[in-house]
């Protein structure tokens, strides 16, 4: 089963890929174990709103997403759409087996200076366990997503124009 349907409020959900041209959408919905597509749409976007994969034109890019969302008159009120540019970082690291969410969360923030070259108070922290160290053994992979709150800022402005919540 697709896992971000477990933060969702509803069963639907719309993903949003923003590339240096277009904006693609899809709109899935949830019944039960099957998911169906219910919407799908691409538009263009001028050259200056994306450049090196980071958004210089968030009020075009807006524009262009209330466009798309409008021509495929997708019904879901929840986003899905990955940070990109040079300010957001993956990684996997191996973290003690057995601690909770909460406690993973806490040591990654201790050990972010170690990976981060920005200040913490500055950063969104965000992971998702993959399962047991492929390398060591007592330890769990965990896949790490750290990102510059102001791309976050950035990224959220397009969403308010029509009324979409990220999940």
């Amino acid at each position: 089963m697709l896992r971000v349907f477990s933060r969702a409020t509803t069963n639907r959900a719309v993903g949003i890929d923003i590339s240096s041209t277009t904006v693609k959408l899809l709109e899935l919905s949830r019944l039960r174990d099957h998911y169906r597509v219910e919407s799908f749409g691409v538009v263009a976007i001028p050259p200056e709103v994306v450049i090196e994969r980071d958004i210089i034109r968030p009020d075009l890019l807006g524009e262009a997403i209330k466009e798309l969302l409008d021509k495929t008159s997708c019904k879901a009120q929840q986003a899905i759409t990955a940070v990109s540019g040079s300010q957001a970082i993956i990684k996997v690291v191996s973290m003690p087996a057995g601690l909770s969410d909460e406690d993973l969360e806490v040591q990654l923030a201790l050990e972010a200076d170690q990976y981060i070259p920005y200040p913490i108070n500055e950063v969104a922290l965000d992971f998702e366990v993959l399962g047991p160290s492929t390398e060591k053994t007592n330890e769990i992979d965990v896949w790490w997503l750290p990102a510059v709150y102001k791309l976050f800022r950035l990224e959220l402005k397009p969403w308010r124009l029509r009324a979409l919540s990220p999940l």
